[in-house]
Order: structure tokens, then sequence, then C-alpha cells
């Protein structure tokens, strides 16, 4: 993560084609937003922001924002938190509205790629995506094989779970047993 520097920074922000985000907060050339700081990012104490054009226009669709419907503008802001994904700034000034980027799928992939292995952590996966991402192996069926890995490690751990709740459903049907027994 960027280090925070208290100083204002070039950022981006999205808003719908009225320039409006979804608290309904209005934004335009020259338009300037503070808010308090403190706490978590996702709440009324931060305006959020992007660090980079791409990255904004990658979390559009969980604001709600598609291609067509959206604005980017180019930004300034004072950024208080950072969580990898967006940044909470207690002042943001839109300057101007900037073409947003088209990602490639490429680029879709990799993003997808490297959120994943920050939770999973199955060795055949983990072996193809490095590849992946060093550009070593993007064949298809490197892919397929890491996926069947994966699947078959997710079902091996789904019987587990079945077969730990049966075992459970049978303790406390003994336990109740015994108890009606007394």
């Amino acid at each position: 993560m960027k280090a925070i520097t208290g100083k204002p920074e070039r950022l981006y922000k999205l808003t719908n084609a009225n320039g409006q985000t979804q608290n309904a907060t209005r934004w335009g050339e020259n338009v300037t937003h503070t808010a308090k700081g403190g706490g978590k990012l996702c709440t009324e104490a931060w305006l959020h922001a992007y660090r980079t054009p791409e990255q904004a226009v990658f979390m559009a669709p969980q604001y709600g924002y598609s291609r067509t419907d959206s604005v980017l503008w180019e930004c300034k802001g004072v950024v208080g938190i950072d969580d990898g994904t967006k940044v909470g700034c207690t002042s943001i000034t839109t300057l101007k509205r900037v073409e947003k980027p088209t990602l490639t799928r490429e680029q879709r992939v990799e993003v997808a790629i490297r959120v994943a292995k920050k939770v999973y952590k199955g060795k055949a996966w983990l072996v193809w995506a490095n590849k992946w991402l060093d550009g070593t192996d993007r064949s298809r069926s490197a892919a397929y094989a890491a996926y069947a890995a994966a699947a078959d490690a997710a079902a091996a751990a789904a019987y587990a779970a079945y077969a730990a709740a049966d075992a459970a459903d049978a303790d406390a049907t003994a336990a109740y047993a015994a108890a009606d027994a007394d």
C-alpha cells in the first residue's frame, strides 16, 4: 500500500452521469467536499476515491456504475485511510472529467488471481497462478489442471464437513437418547 502523507494527491472519483455519488453528493469541475475522517472507510466519515483510473473502472460495478452511465473525474484529495481497493479522504476536489480506460480481459484475470491468492493457498493452484502472473504458462490446459486440483480439494473439504456434521448429529442423538433414559 502507498504511504499516507496527509498532502493532496492525484486521485480518481466515479460518479453517475449527473455527477452524483450514491449518497446524492454532487460533484463537478473544481467542486470540493470535506469529511471529518476517523473510523471505518465505508462510512460518512470519509469521501472515497481511487489511486488509478483503472482501479476506479474495475471497482465501478461494485457501486452500481456501468461503463456507459458513469463519469470518471481526476481529482486531488487528502488521503487518510487506504484499504488497497480505494482510499478515504478528508477533502476531495474534482478537477476535470477524464476518459475511462478500457480494461482488457487479461487485466481483469490478473486482478482476480491476485485477489484469490490472498485467501486461497492450494499448492497446485498457486503454482498455476504464479506461472500465469509471470507469463510462463497461460495455457488453457494449465488453467484446467489448476481448476481440477482446486475442485478436488474443495470436494474433499465439503465431504469432510458433511461427515463431521453427520458425526455431530449422531452424538446429539445419542445424548438425547441418554437423557431420555434417565
